[in-house]
């Protein structure tokens, strides 16, 4: 324990300082535990009963208990400061067991006459970093999200409820794996069959093929000499078509009239042929 507090435990050597002790604990803005100063021998040797009852109502009591206590139990808090860290540490115990909580139940545990009391209460939890939570002013709940200040354990009772807690979360981290497992069981199983499937598929696939004859593959050496050599065979025969159509039509220039000389005919002539 590092708070500056605790190191003045061991300079407690009256009622009066164990008092001021106390009083300066419950006070202290950022100090939210107190099992410490409770099961402190040093401390209780001399604290009257009415402050061990205080130091146990701030370790791990609410704001309902002690305004629903018995008249003496605890010295009456009259301090605004401790008065706000009581009502802090009872919304905290009061997150730790629903982490959605109705404004109205909220501003009946902790005696608060309006939503803007309860805003102002719950945003000095949040810079405090007691919680992390949101105020849904529509549908007049707080939503937790998270709970960052436990309280103390200051009894046997306290550690049996500790037990039966972490059991249940044990429970629910079983079940959790438990599913997960299956699902992924569920998963290996379909990944299994899916190949299978597969497989089975390019099997049939292939016996169709076979059955109706796979055609020629492209890139046959074969294939493509024939389509080459016929391709060479065709382009020669075009290209020599179309030569002896332009010869003819260069004859016909000749003995037309209209030609300028048989000379210039025979020089297109030499000219195409070449």
């Amino acid at each position: 324990m590092d708070h500056a507090i605790f190191a003045l435990i061991p300079l407690v050597n009256s009622e009066r300082a164990a008092i001021d002790l106390v009083e300066r604990a419950i006070t202290a803005q950022d100090l939210f535990t107190f099992g410490y100063l409770l099961h402190s021998s040093q401390l209780r040797n001399y604290l009257p009963e009415s402050y061990k009852a205080l130091l146990r109502l701030f370790a791990n009591g609410t704001w309902k208990e002690y305004v629903g206590s018995a008249k003496g139990i605890y010295p009456e808090l009259t301090n605004t400061a401790a008065i706000l860290k009581l009502k802090q540490l009872s919304l905290v115990s009061l997150a730790c067991q629903n982490h959605i909580l109705e404004y109205s139940i909220l501003m009946d545990q902790l005696d608060l006459q309006n939503t803007r009391d309860l805003s102002t209460l719950v945003v000095s939890c949040i810079y405090a970093k007691m919680i992390t939570a949101t105020l849904d002013t529509k549908s007049q709940v707080l939503r937790v999200t998270a709970v960052l200040v436990g309280r103390d354990i200051v009894d046997e009772e306290g550690i049996v409820d500790l037990q039966n807690v972490l059991g249940k979360w044990a429970s629910q981290c079983e079940v959790t794996i438990a599913s997960l497992m299956q699902q992924i069981r569920s998963i290996q199983e379909y990944s299994i069959q899916e190949s299978r499937d597969v497989k089975e598929f390019n099997k049939e696939v292939e016996a169709i093929n076979k059955a109706l004859g796979a055609p020629s593959k492209k890139g046959d050496p074969a294939s493509l000499n024939i389509s080459s050599s016929e391709g060479a065979i065709g382009s020669s025969a075009s290209g020599d078509n179309m030569l002896n159509t332009l010869a003819e039509a260069m004859d016909m220039d000749e003995l037309s009239p209209v030609s300028d000389s048989s000379t210039t005919s025979k020089k297109r002539k030499q000219r195409i042929v070449s």
